[in-house]
């Protein structure tokens, strides 16, 4: 018969499947025995446990389907990981001396902010944000919860952004993205897509994340030039960290369209 606990778990990760699609599926196949997961090491014991603590916790029936969403998504990339022989980091992240340690911290601030992500696309990537942190030593929590709280006011557009800015300039001629900035042969208001598309960059550039190659402040949305402009050092973390390779290559081709 199974735990109590395993049976709480697999009820809610279920219920994510509207979000996750068969992901949800794959992800209860990797729970069983009291530990409460049978792939993920420390990774995954904690995904199960800080989920078990959230639902808890008086939520809707909405915020418990993107809980179970975030669950659904760490545990699939953890046992993808370790499959592909990949190691947890090997520092205090999971134990240390506290008895809430970092990783569990980190987990928690990415369920409660999930649990309110009205765009739904979102979750996955901020989800990503444990699962590659858990991987990798040389991201400190500090830093992964500052890309976290960042995520969780940027808008799915903003990412898709993110990862338009990654793309190569080689790949950004095949797409016939624009080669000029907007101060010519542009009038302002004659397209608002447009015009909210621009302050999405100006935004990004506001936090450092994103910038022109050339070197040119940008002082306002008319300095954007969409073929030259690129990640900064801070803004390939985030790409690592969210994950933005793994973005709907339809949501990117919308941006590509806007931009050409």
């Amino acid at each position: 018969m199974e735990n109590k606990k395993i049976v709480i778990i697999k009820k809610v990760i279920k219920t994510s499947a509207e979000i996750t699609g068969a992901i949800a599926g794959g992800a209860v196949g990797l729970l069983g025995g009291p530990a409460g997961v049978i792939a993920g090491g420390a990774a995954g014991v904690i995904v199960s446990k800080s989920l078990l603590e959230i639902v808890d916790r008086q939520i809707s029936n909405r915020e418990e389907k993107r809980v179970g969403a975030v669950a659904a998504y760490t545990l699939i990339q953890i046992d993808k990981r370790l499959q592909n022989k990949e190691s947890l980091r090997d520092d205090d992240f999971f134990s240390g001396k506290r008895e809430i340690n970092k990783a569990s911290e980190l987990l928690e601030g990415i369920l409660i902010k999930s649990k309110s992500q009205y765009q739904e696309k979102k979750i996955r990537f901020i989800s990503n944000i444990y699962t590659n942190t858990a991987f990798r030593k040389d991201i400190s929590p500090e830093d992964a919860n500052q890309i976290l709280n960042a995520a969780e006011t940027m808008t799915y557009r903003k990412m898709c952004i993110l990862a338009f800015c990654h793309v190569s300039e080689e790949e950004k001629n095949n797409k016939n993205v624009r080669d000029l900035d907007y101060r010519n042969n542009y009038s302002p208001g004659s397209d608002l897509d447009l015009e909210f598309l621009l302050q999405d960059f100006m935004d990004l550039c506001s936090i450092g994340v994103v910038a022109r190659s050339d070197d040119t402040a940008l002082l306002d949305a008319s300095d954007v030039h969409p073929k030259i402009m690129e990640l900064s050092g801070i803004g390939k973390l985030y790409y690592q960290l969210l994950g933005l390779h793994e973005l709907d290559i339809d949501d990117l081709e919308e941006i590509f369209k806007k931009l050409a």
